[in-house]
């Protein structure tokens, strides 16, 4: 427990607001992502296997958009960043 205190408390306040940010993200991802497995897959638990794979993708979707958008709440410019450096199409 001394190593974890020490550990703790040499970090700086952007680096504990970063582990609460992912701390959050989690929390908040993994809830969201389970009520739309949830209700998908007891929506659609007799339509068959890609009724059920389009419910998956939809919930990690939520997990996703989550991410994206609670990280871009605490941290706006470095999300501005991360999405500038993003590969596009663009010549």
């Amino acid at each position: 427990m001394k190593r974890f205190n020490n550990w703790y408390h040499s970090l700086s306040m952007e680096q504990i607001t970063w582990l609460a940010v992912i701390f959050i993200t989690t929390i908040v991802g993994t809830l969201a992502s389970s009520t739309v497995l949830k209700l998908g897959m007891s929506a659609f638990e007799n339509a068959g296997v890609w009724a059920q794979l389009m419910v998956s993708l939809a919930a990690t979707a939520v997990y996703a958009i989550i991410v994206v958008v609670v990280i871009s709440i605490f941290f706006p410019k470095e999300m501005r960043l991360a999405l500038k450096r993003l590969p596009t199409n663009k010549k």
